[in-house]
């Protein structure tokens, strides 16, 4: 197999575990933390209005407040009791100035379901990487033994069809079967389909150009 292949499935591997890890991330911690600067911004109405209660964590989709979460919260109940404006209060605590959107018990579920989501994927390509590795394209002095385990002699091959080899995929037939010869997937794709060449002088090749004609 080649090292471009190994490397392009490795890359797509890793993007999708890493948009993965992202999800669940913002599941986790993301958007419990925006929801809960949503009840900073909710402590803070809270103070303008004279009142001194915590807000309910569960109307913020949280399971309760930490003790720093708690004390952030009467911060911002005793400074909008002083008059100060959310605007400043959310600049001291590097926030944005505009009010907290609360984000659904949905919309948090959903980062935990794309990132599984994301982990089934990337599982996926890692199966599809380690069995595809087990397989080989080689020739030999009489033929040439395919991925799939089948063999065709030189001799028997009648046609290679070369219109898509640009893009290093060409196709051999041998009677009914038909057979990919892969130079992106496979190293040394390309010495096998100048030995079959050279190998079956009689070979029917169907070039590019042919079909443009």
């Amino acid at each position: 197999m080649s090292p471009w292949f190994v490397r392009r499935i490795g890359l797509m591997i890793a993007l999708v575990t890493g948009l993965g890890l992202y999800f669940f991330y913002d599941g986790w911690i993301g958007y419990p933390k925006k929801n809960f600067n949503a009840a900073l911004f909710a402590a803070f109405e809270t103070g303008k209005s004279g009142d001194a209660g915590l807000p309910d964590p569960s109307a913020f989709h949280l399971a309760d407040f930490s003790e720093a979460q708690s004390e952030a919260l009467n911060q911002a109940i005793q400074s909008g009791r002083k008059g100060e404006t959310w605007s400043r209060f959310a600049a001291s605590r590097h926030l944005a100035a505009e009010e907290p959107k609360i984000l659904t018990a949905k919309e948090i579920r959903d980062q935990f379901f794309y990132g599984a989501l994301m982990g089934i994927i990337a599982a996926g390509l890692a199966i599809y990487l380690l069995r595809e590795r087990k397989k080989t394209l080689s020739a030999d002095e009489s033929g040439i033994r395919f991925p799939a385990g089948n063999r065709l002699k030189f001799a028997e091959i009648s046609q290679l069809d070369l219109r898509k080899w640009d893009r290093g995929i060409a196709f051999v037939k041998a009677g009914a079967t038909r057979a990919k010869i892969d130079d992106y997937k496979y190293t040394g794709a390309g010495e096998i389909v100048n030995r079959l060449q050279a190998e079956n002088p009689d070979l029917d090749i169907v070039a590019a150009e042919d079909t443009e004609s």
